[in-house]
């Protein structure tokens, strides 16, 4: 009897530890949502700082309104292009959305501003098509020459939301 009342408390305490953690921390995600052949293997989130997000691909991170979404921008200097990806509100789940592009302005040390346009990209193998994806890729010549500059995008759209006047410097973001 006395062994019972043991095994009771010690899966008591098992369980309460397990559920009075922080949502998250420690433990690995995984992402259901996630069709892309990028390395995203469970990470884990830091909630110490209470609205620092790591994006799943290592880049830079864009909150637009209130968390509701994020981008992830990644920039290839090697092939000149900057690649956005959409995702929720914690940079865990891809958000597939509508449109076929969206536009960005970026204005390195030089002055020289630039508008570039992100088109939205197909995936045989993800099932994502042009006004159904997460993923959108600027290409410009000039990106295989800057590493940081100031970044405006003038509006997106994403599930029906507008975000207007969105400005950060690159590589810093606005999270």
């Amino acid at each position: 009897m006395a062994t019972r009342k043991v095994l009771t408390a010690l899966l008591m305490i098992l369980a309460l530890g397990f559920w009075s953690g922080c949502g998250g921390g420690g433990v690995e995600h995984t992402d259901a949502h996630h069709d892309h052949d990028h390395d995203h293997d469970g990470h884990s989130h830091d909630h110490s700082h209470g609205h620092h997000h790591e994006p799943p691909h290592g880049g830079v991170p864009v909150v637009l309104g209130n968390e509701e979404f994020h981008l992830e921008l990644l920039l290839d200097n090697s092939a000149g292009t900057l690649t956005a990806y959409v995702l929720d509100g914690h940079m865990e789940d891809f958000i597939r959305v509508a449109a076929e592009s969206f536009e960005m302005i970026i204005e390195p040390a030089d002055g020289v501003r630039k508008t570039l346009e992100f088109k939205a990209q197909e995936s045989g193998r993800t099932g994502e098509t042009v006004g159904d994806t997460s993923q959108f890729i600027a290409a410009d010549p000039m990106l295989t020459e800057v590493t940081e500059f100031k970044v405006e995008i003038p509006a997106i759209s994403i599930k029906g939301r507008d975000y207007t006047g969105i400005s950060f410097n690159f590589p810093e973001g606005n999270e």
